[in-house]
């Protein structure tokens, strides 16, 4: 796993966890 921060991520795009858990489901 990617040391990415998802929450970090989210919060700056203002995304859901889950929108951006799914995106990296699909990038893997």
């Amino acid at each position: 796993m990617s040391r990415i921060p998802y929450l970090e991520i989210a919060k700056t795009l203002g995304v859901s966890e889950t929108a951006i858990r799914k995106r990296i489901r699909k990038l893997e």
